[in-house]
């Protein structure tokens, strides 16, 4: 299989177990008992991974902490930006415009400059998970604040893949930098819960314990496939593909949560799949 379209494969199957864990955190309870199982996978996971391959060059060091940091962050960004408007406002804006400015950042910061049908590609993708907004019409002047932080957001996406993108291009391997971003990462959970423990128990329910196992193994591979892309390809085609998703996400939803897939979500659909054939059609 030649290497472009393998890319996009592995990309679009870490879009779908990243929709899955999401919908696994949707469906579940006990969020204080899912971030102790995230952060915990994540790190021993990470440990293990990073115990196994060789340390990440020098020059990557001050991108993985950077990411660390941006990763910690984000959470933080995603809660604010779901108290203030609804999900189906605030999640398609948030993952939608990420592509679109990573295109102009990575060109000004990397020089990846985008062919014609890789920039019809990202736009044609943005434009449909964007498009998901519409389903209950434009937003009005009292969402202000929640489409900030939804910009906010996506924001931060950019600059963690932005930071991952050049961090694991000079780490001279890709499972050092990837084990130890994971570590690095849910680190501060893990000692938060640890604080957190001194006052009260954590309790892992049986009905949320291997939801929340299968969540955070699911998150790391997911990640862990796009940060090797973002090692061979351009920055913004791989968030692109990532954030379809978003799609995968209102599939899950229609056929497992009974949830209706509607007329714009057929559009969005066609969108991404014409943005997909069109990364094809790149040199």
């Amino acid at each position: 299989m030649d290497e472009h379209v393998l890319v996009m494969v592995l990309v679009l199957g870490a879009a779908l177990l990243h929709a899955t864990w999401n919908a696994l955190i949707k469906i579940g309870k006990e969020p204080m008992a899912t971030m102790a199982l995230f952060g915990t996978i994540w790190v021993t996971l990470g440990a293990v991974v990073a115990s196994l391959s060789a340390l990440p060059a020098r020059p990557s060091w001050g991108f993985l902490l950077a990411s660390a940091i941006l990763h910690a962050i984000y959470p933080i960004a995603l809660v604010q930006m779901y108290r203030a408007g609804d999900l189906a406002l605030v999640y398609p804006i948030a993952r939608g415009s990420a592509p679109l400015m990573l295109a102009g950042v990575s060109a000004l910061v990397a020089g990846e400059f985008l062919d014609v049908w890789e920039m019809a590609g990202v736009a044609a993708i943005s434009a449909g998970i964007l498009s998901l907004t519409l389903e209950r019409g434009l937003p009005g002047r009292r969402e202000w604040r929640p489409v900030a932080l939804a910009l906010t957001s996506g924001l931060l996406t950019v600059a963690y893949t932005l930071a991952d993108g050049l961090g694991v291009r000079r780490a001279e391997g890709t499972y050092g930098y990837t084990g130890w971003l994971f570590v690095l990462s849910g680190l501060p959970w893990v000692l938060m819960l640890l604080h957190i423990g001194l006052r009260q128990s954590v309790r892992f329910p049986r009905a949320v314990f291997l939801p929340g196992v299968l969540a955070g193994v699911m998150s790391m591979a997911a990640y862990g496939v796009v940060i090797w892309a973002l090692s061979l390809a351009p920055m913004a085609p791989i968030a692109a593909l990532r954030e379809t998703s978003v799609l995968f996400a209102a599939l899950i939803g229609t056929l497992v949560l009974g949830e209706p897939f509607g007329g714009r979500r057929i559009v969005a659909a066609l969108l991404v799949v014409a943005g997909i054939a069109l990364f094809n059609l790149s040199a």
